[in-house]
This record gives structure tokens, sequence and C-alpha cells, in this order.
């Protein structure tokens, strides 16, 4: 049975067009990214698609701009139009512009374990009748987004059944396996390879093909 359905809900507030930092910062050499940009306009501040990013942080719309934010630990999504927008650990605080939330799967304990560090490898390939390893993160989407802290060789192993391993170089911190074409398949068992470290991913049996919310199909590489 899925885990959470979707709820809506509007707020409207008063104005803003660039992304700051506000009170809450997190200390410094901490990593307390709490959403990921989902869809943002051109213009907000440096802002990118896919950017993570941490509790405290503003951005100012405008009376015309966008954005869509996925929450790692509450798995809200909101779209804000227009106005200001502040990144809050659970979920967006909005003035002057109009927030729709909704609830979205994702899975915050493995996204927090991703989130704080990486994870290290655990060895060679599955053989019959190993143990199959548990999945630090499950994912919703049949194509994940990988986000790294550099470019590299990414290696992607089915662990459940036999089947060739998909290799590529990310040549950048960010990519989009939906934007390459590559679905994985719904239910299997994967080890995700980056350099040392490995992160291994249950795809849900229920995920959505295509452009599924960000924060359910996010695997992260610190």
């Amino acid at each position: 049975m899925r885990r959470s359905t979707s709820f809506a809900s509007l707020a409207v507030f008063v104005l803003g067009a660039a992304w700051c930092n506000s009170a809450a910062m997190p200390r410094e050499g901490e990593r307390q990214d709490v959403a990921i940009v989902e869809e943002v306009s051109p213009g907000i501040g440096d802002l990118r698609r896919f950017d993570l990013i941490a509790a405290g942080r503003s951005a100012e719309l405008g009376q015309d701009g966008r954005i869509v934010l996925g929450y790692l630990k509450s798995c809200w999504q909101d779209s804000i139009a227009g106005g200001r927008a502040v990144v809050e650990p659970l979920k967006s605080l909005v003035e002057g512009g109009a927030l729709t939330r909704r609830r979205v799967e994702c899975d915050a304990a493995g996204l927090a374990l991703m989130n704080s560090a990486g994870l290290v490898a655990r060895g060679g390939n599955s053989v019959a009748g190993a143990a199959l390893p548990e999945p630090d993160v499950n994912l919703y989407g049949l194509s994940p987004i990988i986000i790294s802290a550099q470019a590299g060789l990414l290696v992607i192993e089915r662990l459940d059944i036999a089947a060739p391993p998909l290799r590529f170089e990310l040549g950048e911190n960010r990519v989009d396996l939906r934007e390459k074409d590559i679905a994985l398949d719904a239910n299997g068992l994967y080890r995700f390879s980056y350099g040392a470290s490995v992160i291994v991913v249950r795809i849900d049996r229920l995920a959505e093909p295509g452009r599924a919310p960000a924060v359910g199909r996010l695997v992260i590489f610190r």
C-alpha cells in the first residue's frame, strides 16, 4: 500500500528577485540541506534545478517568479508563485505569494542517510544464493536523479536478477536519468557505485515513470 496521498492547501500573503541568506543558517562545516529545487523560474538569483538548499535560505520571487521545493525530511512539495519564500526544515514560509502544498512519496530516512556523508562500498557483485543487501533508500520514480560532489563514473548494477550493468560518465554534478531515457524496473534492487561510495536502491513496485517528484527519486553522493 502506498504511504501517502496528495493534499493541497493555498496560502496568500506580500512580495519581492534574488537568492539570499536568512537568519537561521547552518553552522560552519555542517551540511543541513533540507530541500531540493524541483523547478525554478529563470533569474531567481543563481538557483538551478536540483540545487540542494539549507534551512534559513530565502528566495525573492517578485510578481511573476515561481519555485517548486521538495522537502527531504517531510516529503512536502511546495509550489510557490510570487512573493518571498523562506526555507524552513520541513516546509516553506511564504510572504506575499501563493503557496500550493502536497505530500509526495519519498523515503525521508534514506534521504537523511545519503545527505549526511555518503555510503561506503559493500563489496563485490551479488552471487546466486547470497543474501541480498537491504536498500539504503527506496525510490518512487523509475528514473532516478543523481547528485554528486563532482563529475565521475557512475555504475548501476542490478542485484536481484542477472542484468548487464549501466556505466556512464557524469559530466556534471546533477543528472536526471529521465533526460537520458533511462528507466529502471519497478521493484528492482540496484547498487549505485560512484568512486568509493555505494548506495543500494530499491525501486518501489508502484514507482512512477517519467518526471515524478524529484524528492522521491533522489540519489545523493556526498
